[in-house]
């Protein structure tokens, strides 16, 4: 819910920054979602694209998984 909330007060206050520019509320509102929509697609592509680079990114280690084992399952007796 609260993306939707967060989406929806993006596209109000684009459309509250560009109704002055257009003086149309039809061409804000126009606006304000194609700039949500094309927000949307560039952070997919942009997610898409840095889950392939590898560099910066460590492999767990033996000490790391002695730091910090695997929880146990709940065992019922």
């Amino acid at each position: 819910m609260k993306c939707v909330t967060w989406q929806a007060l993006g596209v109000l206050t684009m459309t509250a920054l560009s109704y002055p520019h257009t003086g149309s509320l039809a061409a804000a509102v126009t606006l304000a979602v194609s700039s949500c929509s094309l927000g949307f697609v560039t952070f997919f592509l942009h997610e898409r694209v840095w889950s392939r680079i590898r560099w910066g990114m460590s492999l767990p280690s033996e000490r790391d998984h002695a730091i910090h084992p695997e929880p146990r399952s709940a065992q019922f007796t």
